[in-house]
């Protein structure tokens, strides 16, 4: 029979685990923007934005404008395929 002195001493001492969301940066992972609202897809840094209100991942998509040639950035969303 244990006693809780007696587990506390078999045990391995705790150890600090660092920023949980810091991992990503230890295996080469991006950083994704997190925002309630949509950011401006032609000024945006990141590729990908994850919106917080309707939790959902977006990517950004370059689209030209084949009447005039202009250039410019739309977000379209990931599609989740583990449901």
């Amino acid at each position: 029979m244990y006693i809780p002195s007696d587990l506390q001493e078999r045990r391995k001492p705790l150890k600090v685990a660092g920023n949980p969301h810091g991992f990503y940066k230890l295996i080469d992972g991006k950083q994704i923007i997190i925002q309630f609202w949509e950011p401006d897809a032609n000024t945006a840094r990141l590729p990908y934005w994850y919106d917080a209100r309707n939790n959902k991942l977006y990517k950004q998509h370059k689209v030209i404008n084949h009447l005039t040639g202009v250039e410019s950035y739309v977000w379209k969303p990931v599609i989740n395929t583990f449901k």
